[in-house]
Parts: C-alpha cells; sequence; structure tokens
C-alpha cells in the first residue's frame, strides 16, 4: 500500500503507482472543489452576520 497526500491534506490509500496517479488526481479534484464549496459556505455566512448585525443596530436605534 501506498500513501499519497496532495496540497490540499487529502490521503488516499492507493495497491500501486499506475492507480496512484488517476487516485491522486482524483483527490486533488475533490478537494480542490470542496474547498470552493466551503469557502463559498464560509462567505455567505459571513454577509448574514454582518446582515443581522447591522440590522440589530438599526433595530437599537
Amino acid at each position: 500500500m501506498q500513501k499519497i497526500c496532495n496540497d490540499n491534506g487529502v490521503i488516499g490509500w492507493v495497491a500501486n503507482k499506475k492507480d496512484g496517479d488517476v487516485e491522486a488526481f482524483f483527490l486533488k479534484w475533490v478537494a480542490k472543489y470542496l474547498k470552493i464549496f466551503y469557502q463559498s459556505v464560509f462567505w455567505d455566512q459571513k454577509i448574514l452576520v454582518s446582515l443581522i448585525s447591522l440590522l440589530t443596530i438599526l433595530k437599537r436605534k
């Protein structure tokens, strides 16, 4: 068994090097899109939090 770890920190276990390249590429692709997804979700939450805080400030006045 060979351990593959890419720059996103996603680890895949592969039986041999030939399949390893394909699996590493696939894991990298999955990690890339997960990262984009999490960043967009986090960004939406930041916008939501700032909108809520803005509304509470406006309500107090």
